[in-house]
């Protein structure tokens, strides 16, 4: 029941967002433990986290926010697109500060371009 169109981050946001529209609640299990199984995951300073959270962040703002009006659109993209790329300017957040960039940059023209799920880009990113 999650999209694979986000593929990796904001998946779960989403599903409880549409889980709530259906009429169902909410709730956080803040003792609740997960574990994951199967291939490996995104390391915590990879760009590719980068990538995906620029890319998804857009598109789960823009099917929150479906209205047809042009400047509130622009307004949260533009707003989007700093914070994240203010996110890559933190050292901590992993790799040279151009591949970080460029990952952010990456993922806001994959959005732009309509480019969603696993995709053959996100695999180059972790250089």
């Amino acid at each position: 029941m999650l999209d694979e169109d986000y593929f990796y981050g904001f998946e779960d946001v989403d599903f409880c967002l549409r889980a709530r529209a259906a009429g169902f609640t909410t709730l956080l299990a803040d003792a609740a433990v997960a574990y994951h199984e199967g291939g490996r995951s995104i390391g915590p300073r990879a760009p590719a986290r980068l990538y995906f959270a620029a890319r998804n962040h857009l598109l789960l703002a823009r099917r929150i926010d479906q209205r047809d009006n042009r400047a509130p659109n622009l307004l949260r993209t533009g707003t989007i697109v700093v914070l994240n790329t203010a996110h890559a300017l933190r050292p901590s957040s992993g790799g040279t500060l151009g591949g970080r960039l460029a990952a952010v940059a990456r993922g806001t023209r994959d959005y732009m371009m309509g480019r969603f799920g696993a995709g053959s880009e996100s695999s180059r990113l972790d250089s």
